[in-house]
């Protein structure tokens, strides 16, 4: 025990305690997802307390183990306005003296029916898996979450076609391929340290890492599987920051917005140049991925962080005023109906619009209210543009490989080049014993 004397306890430093890394795990990520999650469902946590009782009474030991998760949620609620009242936060006490195996500490934990593939599927989409990042001006794939190039460079990929069949998602792949459903794919976007990946956890109780500063590294997935749809969860660097050229910006804002049917856009709460400069430099990507109807069809959903109420009906008309003028100024083109157009980037790259939603700040009461009520209703609208997840796989990592190597021919001749290919692939079989796969 430090006993801090009351003239030295303004300049003393409390030591980080392993119950602060508790409240940091339930602070950062969700109590339980908000969107589309059941009303009375709870979000189970249990914490099991080993307890050196040589010095201590037994029944403080007990009612100071009873008061810790009260406290946590009380102190998150005072500071950010969290509310855990969808979380079941359950506890054990053990003292060394009982610890006797492993049993023993997993004596108060409640069982859960569960099959064993739901089990897989649940600790699959518990880790997020990076698949892409901007480099040198470049797109750059991973390889199963791995910055690792030698598998590319052995596969003598030389088109978008062959290096698409290469790229790989880990577990993920075997999990999104297996999916015969609808398929919506959810993005983040916007500025550094602006709460994006913050949101999209509180949204679909996903894992993205979360830091006041830089934290996410070009993009990364996850999945979630709500009801009869998969939900792709892709979380993006943040834009505009020292670490990444203009380009760089450009192509993973590109492929943001290729493959997404919804994306977050977060962004400050005043239009300034940096917006501005931003919202221009996408201009850059409007021309590349012609050819797709499942390209650049999504929504953008443009939401103004630290927006009070008394301010937002002021806030959404400055951002309109000033999307509007960018978008007048931008010039137009015929599209391939032949009627005129705005090169604008939300125009040609968000052909499902773009909706303005002024955003509480943490400490609000309303922050995680509003997930449900701004937020939940623009997600659950959005149209499937992809049935079965070998469609939607063949989809991205053709998007990924042209991205990669430059490749800005017409997506629909990529898809065509594809579907031939499969079909050369198969036709001796099906010529010599009728069926398309090997006997």
């Amino acid at each position: 025990r430090l006993t801090i004397h009351k003239h030295n306890k303004k300049n003393a430093e409390r030591k980080i305690t392993k119950l602060d890394y508790c409240e940091y795990m339930v602070e950062k990520f969700g109590s339980r997802a908000a969107i589309f999650h059941p009303k009375d469902g709870k979000l189970s946590l249990h914490t099991t307390y080993l307890v050196d009782n040589r010095h201590d009474d037994n029944k403080d030991s007990d009612d100071l183990c009873a008061q810790i998760a009260t406290k946590i949620c009380a102190s998150l609620y005072d500071k950010e306005k969290k509310d855990f009242k969808h979380l079941l936060w359950q506890h054990n006490v053990l003292r060394l003296a009982q610890w006797k195996s492993v049993a023993a500490i997993l004596a108060g934990i409640g069982s859960a029916k569960m099959s064993g593939d739901a089990f897989i599927k649940n600790l699959i989409v518990q880790i997020p898996i990076q698949i892409a990042r901007g480099v040198h001006n470049t797109f750059q794939l991973m390889y199963n979450g791995e910055d690792d190039q030698t598998e590319y460079m052995k596969s003598g990929a030389v088109d978008s076609y062959s290096l698409c069949k290469t790229i790989r998602f880990g577990a993920y792949d075997g999990l999104i391929k297996s999916w015969e459903g609808d398929i919506k794919i959810v993005t983040s976007m916007g500025k550094q340290s602006t709460g994006k990946s913050y949101m999209l956890n509180h949204l679909f109780g996903t894992k993205f890492d979360i830091s006041g500063g830089r934290c996410t590294d070009g993009a990364w997935l996850s999945v979630q599987i709500l009801n009869d749809t998969l939900f792709i969860l892709c979380d993006f660097e943040g834009l505009g920051s020292f670490e990444r050229s203009p380009q760089e910006d450009m192509l993973l804002a590109t492929f943001n917005s290729a493959i997404s049917n919804c994306t977050v856009f977060k962004c400050e709460n005043r239009f300034d140049r940096s917006i501005e400069d931003m919202f221009n430099n996408f201009q850059s990507g409007v021309k590349i991925m012609r050819g797709s109807k499942n390209c650049f069809a999504g929504e953008l959903l443009l939401v103004v962080k630290d927006i009070v109420d008394t301010g937002a009906e002021a806030a959404v008309e400055d951002f309109e005023r000033h999307i509007e003028r960018l978008a007048q100024e931008s010039p137009l083109i015929k599209n391939e109906q032949g009627k005129k157009e705005s090169t604008f980037f939300a125009v040609q790259m968000y052909r499902n619009g773009l909706s303005i939603i002024p955003y509480p700040p943490l400490a609000n009461e309303k922050f995680f209210v509003k997930l449900n009520t701004e937020i939940e209703p623009s997600v659950d609208d959005i149209t499937a543009l992809h049935v079965g997840g070998k469609q939607f796989l063949d989809h991205i990592k053709l998007i990924m490989s042209k991205l990669h190597i430059g490749d800005w021919a017409a997506m629909s001749d990529e898809h065509a080049k594809i579907r031939i290919e499969e079909l050369r692939a198969v036709l001796k079989n099906a010529v010599l014993v009728g069926a398309t796969v090997p006997p």
